[in-house]
């Protein structure tokens, strides 16, 4: 068992096998104590919830662009009739993944040339702000829901 992920430089960060195996031992008795519920603190419970529901093919689906057919997405960004706003957070290339993250600076950039009225920020955070920095993701969604009162 291997938990990893890519990050800079064409490496990968991970845990220990043996952390990997003490973790699967939490979930599976934090299943049978709770009747197949997993509910482990703080990080560790997220982390147990993403583990247990995973779907590989889900993934697959953005690494191979299945999720994104028949999907324009210039075209979506000009015809909403929204208010929108783009969190923008860390990403990174590599060499076997590719982008890691959702877009790319060039990407981010595009979308605003696309929907100039749109709300923009650089987040200096991981993938999944909400999770990563849940504190500065409420902040930020309310300061735009603010703006729109």
């Amino acid at each position: 068992m291997k938990i990893k992920r890519p990050v800079e430089g064409g490496k990968f960060r991970g845990i220990p096998r043996s952390a990997a195996y003490l973790f699967a031992f939490m979930i599976r008795a934090s299943q049978k104590l709770r009747s197949g519920n997993p509910s482990l603190p703080g990080r560790f419970g997220r982390i147990t919830d993403i583990l247990v529901n995973f779907d590989v093919d889900f993934s697959q689906a953005f690494l191979d662009g299945r999720v994104y057919e028949g999907l324009d997405h210039a075209d979506a960004l000009m015809r909403a009739e929204c208010p929108m706003i783009l969190l923008h957070a860390n990403w990174l290339r590599h060499p076997d993944y590719g982008l890691v993250g959702a877009m790319d600076d060039d990407d981010a950039a595009r979308a605003q040339e696309i929907a100039p009225e749109m709300h923009f920020k650089r987040i200096d955070s991981d993938h999944v702000i909400h999770s990563d920095n849940p504190e500065l993701f409420v902040e930020e969604v309310e300061e735009f829901a603010a703006k729109l009162s």
